[in-house]
Order: C-alpha cells, then sequence, then structure tokens
C-alpha cells in the first residue's frame, strides 16, 4: 500500500510486473487495477519512501529496484537496480524516516541486511548482513 493508503501495490512473480488498484475510502474496495508492463524480473516485496514518490522491489533474481512513481496515476517507470550484495531479496521493509531499508535474503545468506537509503537520489547503499534466520521472506516495521 501506498504511504497515503490510497493504493494498494501487488507484485506479479511469473510475468514482472506490478498491479495497482485504488482504494475507495469509504468501503476499502479495489478499483481501477491497472497491470504495469514487465518492469523487474521475479518481482517480490514492494516498499515505499515516505512521500511515495519511489517503490523499492525486491527480485528472486537478486536485486532490489528502484522506481519512480507517478503521484497522479500510481504508475511505476524508470526501474533501475539499487545496492549490492543481495540474496533472492524477496521482503523489504523502510524506516518511518525513509532512510534505512531492511532487506530479507531468503537464499544462501539466509539474513536480514539493513541499507542506507540515500534521500536525495533514492539509491539505496551500504548493505550489511544484521542477522542470521532461516529463509526469511516477509518483513513489516512499525
Amino acid at each position: 500500500m501506498n504511504p497515503a493508503g490510497t493504493r494498494i501495490y501487488v507484485t506479479n512473480y511469473e510475468t514482472g510486473t506490478v498491479t495497482f488498484c485504488n482504494i475507495n475510502s469509504s468501503t476499502g474496495v479495489l478499483t481501477g487495477c491497472t497491470v504495469s508492463s514487465t518492469i523487474v524480473t521475479e518481482p517480490q516485496g514492494i516498499a515505499f519512501n515516505p512521500a511515495g514518490t519511489v517503490a523499492y522491489i525486491g527480485s528472486f533474481a537478486g536485486t532490489v529496484n528502484k522506481c519512480t512513481v507517478n503521484p497522479s496515476t500510481g504508475a511505476l517507470s524508470s526501474c533501475a537496480t539499487t545496492g549490492s550484495g543481495f540474496s533472492d531479496p524477496v521482503g523489504i521493509a523502510l524506516n518511518a524516516a525513509g532512510t534505512l531499508a531492511y532487506v530479507t535474503n531468503y537464499a544462501t545468506s539466509g539474513s536480514v541486511a539493513q541499507c542506507a537509503i540515500d534521500t536525495s537520489t533514492g539509491a539505496v547503499t551500504s548493505c550489511t548482513a544484521m542477522s542470521t534466520v532461516t529463509e526469511p521472506t516477509g518483513i513489516g516495521l512499525k
């Protein structure tokens, strides 16, 4: 879900796409669902910066991708790999300030990486494995 709570985003593993829908604020019903073109290989988890202008998508292909979010339509564009050292990063969450990303590495490393986010560019940098866990997938921050 975007930070404003107005759209929901669903990653589609097989097609490399993301479906995004508007959320009716009164009923919660999803409307106007749109499927993106292929933007990320084997997308998994998705998280947004606090402004909702950047989406970070973990990929089972071993990358984290940074995409620009169109504030009017919700469409994702200009997706590019950011950060390094991931091993099947399937889950991703950002802290409230948008300065740190926590990424679950499902495969051989079996870890949660903490990464810095350059708030001026949105780039993910300085990733360090913080803990060893067995095949982590989802992650959430409160």
